[in-house]
C-alpha cells in the first residue's frame, strides 16, 4: 500500500511539471483533481509514519517498519520535492499540501532511520525554508509548528554526528537559532510554537559551543535592523519570556527551563551574563512555586476511595510533575550561580516579595532528603541531583562576602545540621559532597561564631570523612583542605584536629585528623592549591603550640614542610607560604628545636636569604629572626656563612627609600642583633670585608632625609633597629674598630629632630648611641662640633638613665659646656627626675650628673657656674632635691648624691658669700 501511495504521488508530480525558461528546474502546475490526490496521498503518509513508541534514540533500537517501508518506497524523495516547490515564484498555491508533507516529515523524524535518512537527503535547508519566508509561511501557524519540530528531532541525532566546534556546524546552528527565535517571537502567544521552539533549543545547547553569528549580512529581521543582535541575549530573555507568560501550559514550560538549563551552563560576556543574571527571580519563583506544589500533595490524603482510583488511573505526565521542575529549576539557578555579580533581585509572585534571606531559607531546608522523598514522582537519584543543585548554588553564593551574612543570617544551626545530615546520606555522591563542603567552608569564613556552628555539627568530621572517602577528586580536596583551614582559626577546632577521626567505615584503623591533611598534601603534591592550603592547615593547627602537639609531631610537620618547599623551589608562592608555617612552627623552644634537627632546613632558608627576590628574602629573614634564639640554628647559620649572606642581603635589598627595602633592613638587622650574645658573631663582625658598618651609615643617612608623615611603621621600625644596633656597637668596640663619621652623627641628629614628637625609641637609642660613643676622648671634639649636646637638651624628655651618662660624658668638652648653660642643662635633669621619681635609679643618676657637671663647670668657669647654680634654685631644685631624697632614703644613692649636691652648691666655700 505504502508503495502505491508513494508511486501515485510521483506519477502526479511528472504529469504536472513544466519547464521555466531559463531555468532547468522544474515547477508543477496541478488541477484540482491532481492536488486533492496529493493532499490525500501526503496525509496517509503521515499516519503511516506515525512512531509506535517514542523514545531515546540509539542506532540498537529495532527500526519502525512503516518508517523503513516509506524510505524504500522512495517516499522521503517525494515528500522533500513538494516541499521544496514553494520556492517558485510561479508556483500553484500548495501550502496545504506542503501542510501536510511537513506532518509526514514530523511522524518521519520522530524515527531514528526517518530521522537518519533525512539528514543523508539535506533536509534541514528545506525545513528552514519554511522558518525563513515569513511572507509566505509566517502566519501559518502549525506549518511553523511542523517545521520546528522537525528540526528539534533531527538536532537530537545532528547533535551526535558534528565535531564540537566545527565552523560549517556553527554557521548551520546559528542560523537554525535565529529562525527559531524569529518564529517564537513572531507567534508569542502560540503555547505549542513555543513549546516546539524551546523543545528545539535544547538539544541546540546541549553540550556544545554556543552558536554565534559570523557573518552580519546574515539576518532574518521583520525590521532589518541594522546592529547585530546578540542572539545569545535574545534567546535568554525570550525563555525567561514563555515561562512567565505560559504557566499554564506545563509542557511548554517544561521545556523552556530544559532549554533555560542547558544555556545557562555555557561561560558569557558581561552583557549577556547581566541578562542571565536579570532571570533569577523569574527561576527562583519557579522553584518556590514547585515547592508548594510538592508540600500541597504531600500533605493532601486522599481518604476517598473514588478520588483515590481515579488519581491512579490518570497519573500526572513527566512534565506535570512539580518534582521534575524543582529539579530543573534548580539545577538552572545553580548553573546562574556562577554568574551572581550584582546581587539578586527580589522574587516576585502573586502573593507580593519574598525576601532574599527567606527564599535562601526555602532552597536550604529543599535540601532535606526525608521531604524530597516522601513524594513519589521522583528517584534518589533526581533528588540528589536537586540537592546538589541546591548546595551548589548556596555555596558559590556564600563565596561572595555579600551574600554570606545574608545567608548565615538567615540559616542558624538548624539548618547547617541538614547540610551535614545530607552529606553524611549521600557520602558517596563525590557531587553532594564538593558542594556541602564548599558552602560549609564559605559559611566558617565569617568568623568564630560560625565556626562554632559547623563544628557543633560535625562539619569539621564530615569534611575529614569525605577526604577519605573521596582522595582521588582535586576539586573535593581543595575544597576540604580549604574549610578545613577557616575551621581551625577555633581553638577546639585545633583540639579536634589532634584526636583520632572514626568514621563508621573506619572504626578498625581510627586516625588523627591532621593525618588526612597530611595524607592530601602528600597524594597531591603536583597540586598547588591543595598544598598551599593544607599549609595554612598546619598554619592554623600551629598556634596550638608545640607543647601540645608534642616534639614528634612537630618534627615530622617541620620535615612535611621543608620536603614540600624543596620540591617547589623555583615557586616563590609555595616557598613563601611554607617559610610562614615553618615561622609559627619556630615560635616555641620545641618548634625551634625541631627546625634545627632537620637536615637541610637552615642551609635551604639562607639559600632564600641570598635570593634575587625582595619577597623570598624577607620571607626567609623572618623565619631566622624567629629561629635563631635556639643555639644549634646559632651554630648552623654561623657555620654556613650565615652572617655574612644577611649582611650582603640587606645590601643588595635595602636601597631606596620605600617600604620594602626598610622591611628587609628591618628584619635583616633583627636577625644580626639575635646573634649578638654569640661569640663567634662577634667574631665575624670584626671581619672589615663584610662592610656592614658603612652600609649602615649609608642606609640611615639616607632615611634622614624622610619626614615622619611619608613614612610607614616599617621604615621607622627600621630606624629603630639599626640605631639599637650601632649603639651596641659604640658600646663594645673600641674607636680603632669602628669610628662613625660626622655625617652619620648628623643624620642621627636630624632624625631624632625631625621624630621628636612621634618616635620616642628614636629619642631613645639616639641619646644611648651618644652615650655610648663619648665615653671614649677620641669622640668628644666631633661630637661637640656637631651639636650632640644641643639635640640632647632641645628634644622631648624621654625616660631614660642615658641621657644623664651622655651628659655626664659631653661636659668634659669645654665646648659642650658653653652649650650646657645656654640650653639650661640643669632644667632638663630637674625635670627628668621628676619625669621618673619613682624610679630610684633614675634618679640618683641625674643627681650624680648635676653634681659632676657642677664641678666640672666651677672648675672651668666660675660665673658660669653661679649663673647655673641661679637656674637651679629658681626652678625650686632645693625643693625637687629635699623630697626625692626624702621617697628614696633606703636606696639606689638617692640620699647620698642629694647629700652630696646641696653639700657642694650650698656649703661656706661654694655658696659664693
Amino acid at each position: 500500500m505504502i508503495q502505491l501511495v508513494v508511486d501515485t504521488m510521483k506519477q502526479v508530480l511528472v504529469t504536472s511539471q513544466r519547464s521555466k525558461v531559463n531555468d532547468t528546474t522544474p515547477a508543477v502546475l496541478l488541477s484540482r483533481e491532481n492536488k486533492n490526490v496529493l493532499f490525500f496521498a501526503c496525509r496517509a503518509l503521515a499516519n503511516l509514519a506515525y512512531p509506535r513508541e517514542r523514545q531515546e534514540w540509539s542506532s540498537k533500537i529495532d527500526q519502525d517498519a512503516s518508517a523503513c517501508l516509506i524510505l524504500e518506497a522512495g517516499g522521503l524523495d517525494v515528500l522533500l520535492k513538494l516541499l521544496q516547490q514553494q520556492q517558485q515564484p510561479d508556483a500553484t498555491n500548495m501550502v496545504e499540501i506542503q501542510h501536510k508533507a511537513l506532518a509526514a516529515l514530523v511522524n518521519l523524524s520522530a524515527t531514528y532511520p526517518g530521522a537518519k535518512a533525512i539528514l543523508e537527503h539535506n533536509g534541514i535547508p528545506v525545513v528552514l525554508s519554511y522558518l525563513s519566508n515569513p511572507t509566505l509561511y509566517g502566519n501559518h501557524a502549525e506549518i511553523q509548528e511542523f517545521s520546528l519540530s522537525i528540526l528539534a528531532q533531527l538536532m537530537l541525532l545532528y547533535n551526535t554526528k558534528i565535531k564540537s566546534g566545527d565552523q560549517k556546524d556553527l554557521q548551520d546552528r546559528h542560523e537554525i537559532l535565529s529562525l527559531t527565535l524569529h518564529s517564537m517571537k513572531r507567534h508569542r502567544d502560540k503555547p505549542k510554537i513555543q513549546e516546539r521552539g524551546s523543545s528545539l533549543l535544547v538539544p541546540l545547547f546541549h553540550q556544545l559551543p554556543i552558536p554565534t553569528p559570523t557573518d552580519k549580512s546574515d539576518r532574518h529581521d521583520d525590521n532589518n535592523e541594522k546592529e547585530e543582535v546578540d542572539l545569545v541575549s535574545s534567546t535568554i530573555l525570550l525563555l525567561l519570556e514563555v515561562l512567565e507568560t505560559h504557566k499554564t501550559h506545563k509542557s511548554t514550560m517544561h521545556c523552556a527551563l530544559i532549554a533555560l538549563q542547558n544555556l545557562s551552563s555555557f561561560d558569557f560576556s558581561p552583557t549577556q551574563m547581566s541578562v542571565m543574571t536579570g532571570g533569577v527571580g523569574v527561576v527562583l519563583g519557579l522553584v518556590q512555586e514547585s515547592l508548594r506544589e510538592v508540600k500541597k500533595k504531600k500533605d493532601h490524603v486522599l481518604d476517598d476511595t473514588k478520588e483515590a482510583k481515579i488519581v491512579a488511573q490518570f497519573p500526572l505526565k513527566k512534565h506535570e510533575q512539580p518534582m521534575v521542575q524543582l529539579l530543573h529549576a534548580c539545577c538552572t539557578l545553580s548553573n546562574m550561580s556562577f554568574d551572581f555579580v550584582n546581587g539578586i533581585p527580589a522574587v516576585g509572585d502573586a502573593g507580593g516579595h519574598e525576601t532574599l534571606a527567606d527564599t535562601l531559607l526555602l532552597l536550604w531546608n529543599s535540601g532535606n532528603q526525608e521531604i524530597l522523598l516522601q513524594t513519589n514522582h521522583i528517584s534518589k537519584s533526581e533528588c540528589a541531583m536537586i540537592q546538589d543543585a541546591v548546595l551548589a548554588t548556596l555555596s558559590r553564593l556564600a563565596s561572595q562576602v555579600s551574600y554570606r551574612q545574608v545567608i548565615v543570617a538567615a540559616c542558624g544551626g538548624e539548618s547547617t545540621a541538614i547540610v551535614v545530615k545530607t552529606m553524611q546520606q549521600n557520602i558517596s555522591d563525590v557531587w553532594i559532597v564538593k558542594h556541602g563542603i564548599a558552602l560549609l567552608g564559605n559559611l566558617s569564613a565569617t568568623g568564630s561564631c560560625q565556626s562554632a556552628i559547623v563544628l557543633k555539627y560535625h562539619g569539621l568530621e564530615i569534611i575529614l570523612h569525605s577526604m577519605m572517602t573521596h582522595s582521588d577528586d582535586e576539586e573535593l580536596m581543595n575544597f576540604a583542605t580549604g574549610a578545613i583551614a577557616n575551621l581551625l582559626k577555633d581553638s577546639t577546632a585545633q583540639q579536634m584536629i589532634l584526636c583520632p577521626f572514626l568514621p563508621e567505615e573506619h572504626k578498625e584503623h581510627p586516625m588523627p585528623g591532621y593525618e588526612v591533611i597530611f595524607s592530601s598534601m602528600t597524594k597531591h603534591a603536583e597540586n598547588e592549591e591543595i598544598l598551599m592550603r593544607a599549609f595554612k592547615c598546619i598554619l592554623h593547627m600551629a598556634e596550638i603550640g608545640g607543647e601540645t602537639m608534642g616534639f614528634e609531631l612537630v618534627k615530622r610537620i617541620v620535615t612535611a614542610v621543608r620536603a614540600m618547599s624543596q620540591k617547589y623551589y623555583a615557586n616563590l608562592r609555595v616557598i613563601i607560604q611554607a617559610y610562614k608555617v615553618l615561622e609559627r612552627i619556630c615560635g616555641d623552644d620545641i618548634g625551634a628545636e625541631a627546625f634545627a634537627q632537620c637536615d637541610g632546613a637552615v642551609a635551604a632558608v639562607l639559600g632564600s636569604v641570598a635570593s634575587s627576590n625582595t619577597k623570598e628574602v624577607l620571607a626567609a629573614l623572618l623565619l631566622i629572626k624567629i629561629a635563631l634564639p635556639n643555639k644549634t640554628t646559632q651554630t648552623f647559620f654561623l657555620f654556613q656563612s650565615g652572617f655574612s649572606t644577611v649582611v650582603k642581603a640587606i645590601k643588595d635589598h635595602s636601597t631606596g627609600n620605600n617600604p620594602t627595602s626598610s622591611k628587609v633592613l628591618l628584619y635583616g638587622i633583627a636577625v644580626l642583633k639575635k646573634l649578638w650574645q654569640n661569640p663567634q658573631s662577634h667574631w665575624t663582625i670584626t671581619c672589615s670585608d663584610y662592610g656592614l658598618l658603612p652600609m649602615l651609615e649609608e642606609r640611615l643617612q639616607s632615611h634622614a632625609q624622610l619626614l615622619p608623615n611619608s613614612m610607614e611603621e616599617k621604615q621607622v621600625t627600621a630606624i629603630v633597629n639599626v640605631l639599637d644596633y650601632l649603639s651596641r656597637i659604640a658600646a663594645d668596640k673600641p674607636p680603632s674598630f669602628w669610628s662613625p663619621s660626622p655625617e652619620l652623627v648628623k643624620a642621627i641628629i636630624r632624625t631624632m629632630e625631625v621624630h621628636n614628637d612621634t618616635s620616642p625609641p628614636i629619642l631613645q637609642l639616639g641619646i644611648r648611641f651618644f652615650a655610648h660613643l663619648s665615653v671614649h676622648e677620641e669622640h668628644l671634639t666631633m661630637l661637640a662640633q656637631v651639636g650632640a649636646i644641643q639635640c640632647i637638651l632641645t628634644i622631648r624628655l624621654v625616660s631614660s638613665s642615658k641621657v644623664c651618662d651622655a651628659i655626664i660624658n659631653l661636659s668634659r668638652d669645654l665646648s659642650c659646656l658653653v652649650e650646657m648653660e645656654k640650653y639650661q642643662v640643669m632644667i632638663k635633669l630637674l625635670a627628668l627626675m621628676q619625669l621618673n621619681e619613682d624610679n630610684s635609679q633614675t634618679v640618683a643618676s641625674a643627681l650624680l650628673t648635676m653634681v659632676n657637671v657642677f664641678r666640672v663647670i666651677k672648675s672651668k668657669d666660675e660665673g658660669v657656674f653661679q649663673r647655673m647654680k641661679s637656674e637651679f634654685c629658681e626652678n625650686n631644685g632645693r625643693l625637687i632635691v629635699a623630697n626625692l631624697r626624702n621617697k628614696h632614703n633606703t636606696g639606689a644613692g638617692v640620699e647620698y648624691h642629694a647629700e652630696n649636691l646641696m653639700s657642694f652648691l650650698f656649703s661656706s666655700v661654694n655658696s659664693g658669700g
